[in-house]
């Protein structure tokens, strides 16, 4: 689907990126909000992506989650404030 592995602090969580994901950040901030409250109910703020984002970094990602789907690594994340 679209959701990956998150592991909640007190003050944040940090979200593993499924395919899904990646591939949707790769599209475009809509497509990436999109697929965050799809799959975790959390809001995106505008100013995403952030100003030192290196889409390169994304691409490999998403080759390596391609050619490894079941790596359950965390070589990459997402990081959300945890619901109060």
């Amino acid at each position: 689907m679209g959701g990956g592995k998150v592991v909640q602090a007190a003050r944040l969580l940090l979200i593993s990126p499924s395919l899904a994901l990646i591939e949707a950040e790769l599209v475009g901030r809509e497509a990436f909000a999109t697929v965050m409250h799809r799959t975790h109910d959390m809001e995106v703020p505008d100013e995403r992506p952030p100003e030192l984002y290196d889409r390169g970094v994304t691409e490999g990602m998403k080759r390596y989650l391609m050619e490894s789907p079941d790596c359950g690594c965390w070589t990459m994340y997402c990081i959300a404030d945890a619901p109060s």
